[in-house]
């Protein structure tokens, strides 16, 4: 689990984030509020909802990078193939 934080003081820091393991293996991230939770409703759902439109905006990309590398697999395969009809 990684934790970045803030360089500033410590009694400045208002949230952690840390990144947690979820399903298929991905990394996903989740915003903790240090501050009092009193009166700070609006700040908590904020960063959950936050947490959440990057956490699928992070997936998006991944599952492009991973289509990409599969079909970039496929292109060298079928190089090689042409590659080798060519050459005999």
């Amino acid at each position: 689990m990684a934790i970045v934080q803030n360089t500033g003081d410590i009694e400045d820091q208002v949230i952690a984030v840390k990144s947690v393991q979820h399903e298929n293996y991905r990394k996903f991230y989740k915003t903790k509020f240090l501050a009092s939770p009193e009166g700070a409703e609006n700040e908590i759902m904020f960063f959950n909802k936050l947490d959440r439109e990057f956490n699928k905006v992070n997936t998006f990309y991944k599952d492009k990078v991973d289509e990409v590398m599969r079909e970039v697999t496929l292109l060298n395969k079928q190089m090689d193939a042409l590659i080798s009809y060519v050459s005999s």
